[in-house]
């Protein structure tokens, strides 16, 4: 996936970047009588280009232009054990949750304006969050197809952090205020979501997830995920 930002300021000045992420997950899953146990591992590539700045330097505007690039490294593990009603149609149960996150970024120099780049070094990030919650899952006997899912929510805490932003700045170092996040910590937040999935004939399964979290300095991030299983 990739998304380009533009912002526009009070001057009207114009600045951009565009992020392109690509990851590569592993997911592996563990299930026995009323608990379940799942692993994932992932690695994302991240490409930000076509970074623009344009900004006020004496009588005219200057613009200033640049790329870098970073990785981002995921670990986590997660499982609920259904305490109440472990085999009927409606059952619920506590929720664990822990992710190990590293990022990195590479050094950034602009190039267009003599006066006024902006140089970095090498940034990075290291982070590491628990959870805990409540999960209820849920099946719908149908007469042709098999649907069933369930529902979530989790109160999570980032333990070991720098507890700094990965940032690339809008205008000049004179505002700090000004930055394009790339990555943030999240500290406290609330995370919470539905998961379905409808299984037809012939063991083919449909699903569709989606996701909330809501933390510290009004972080929002929302996932959608569809899924395609078959047997081979």
């Amino acid at each position: 996936p990739s998304y380009t930002i533009h912002r526009n300021e009070e001057d009207n000045i114009k600045n951009r970047y565009k992020l392109t992420a690509v990851s590569g997950s592993l997911f592996a899953s563990y299930e026995s009588g009323c608990g379940y146990f799942n692993a994932i591992g992932n690695v994302g590539w991240l490409d930000l280009n076509s970074i623009k700045r344009k900004f006020p330097l004496g009588p005219v505007d200057h613009e200033a232009h640049g790329s870098t690039n970073g990785m981002d490294y995921l670990a986590q593990i997660y499982g609920s054990y259904f305490v109440w009603n472990c085999e009927n149609r409606l059952s619920t149960g506590p929720k664990a949750n822990a992710e190990f996150q590293r990022v990195f970024i590479d050094g950034y120099k602009e190039s267009g304006a003599a006066i006024g780049n902006i140089e970095y070094k090498d940034q990075d990030n290291t982070s590491i969050i628990t959870g805990l919650g409540w999960e209820a899952k849920f099946r719908i006997p149908m007469s042709y197809v098999s649907m069933f899912g369930d529902v979530f929510l989790m109160f999570n805490r980032q333990w070991h952090s720098r507890n700094r932003d990965i940032s690339i700045r809008e205008r000049s170092l004179d505002v700090p205020a000004g930055k394009w996040p790339i990555y943030t910590p999240r500290f406290n937040f609330a995370s919470g979501g539905i998961n379905l999935t409808t299984t037809f004939s012939r063991g083919v399964s449909l699903g569709i997830r989606y996701q909330f979290n809501l933390g510290t300095f009004d972080i929002k991030e929302h996932f959608i995920n569809l899924s395609l299983t078959f047997p081979i």
